[in-house]
């Protein structure tokens, strides 16, 4: 199986950049820890994960392949995030994505 990827679709961006993640490419369960690198706020709108907040800038999430739905806010301009994938043998791989 081929590793762990992560992708983004930016879906609008004014005050705000409403995101899709996707990560594909992990057998089994797997962490993913989602990080705005210039902090600011990421809230969850929607998910095929169960997420939770670790900070205003920061959130786990578990599952499956999936995707969730982000906003970020608070910044002047968009900032790239840290993705973080752990796969259910303790494997991980860190992607930096931009959001411009």
């Amino acid at each position: 199986m081929s590793p762990a990827t992560a992708s983004v679709h930016v879906v609008q961006q004014r005050e705000s950049t409403r995101f899709l993640l996707k990560v594909r490419g992990v057998e089994g369960r797997l962490s993913v820890v989602v990080s705005s690198l210039a902090g600011g706020e990421l809230t969850l709108l929607n998910s095929s994960w169960a997420c939770t907040s670790l900070a205003p800038s920061s959130l786990r999430c578990a599952g499956e392949d999936g995707q969730a739905m982000l906003l970020q806010s608070g910044l002047d301009v968009p900032s790239p995030i840290r993705v973080v994938i752990t796969d259910s043998t303790g494997a991980t791989r860190t992607q930096t994505l931009s959001l411009a």
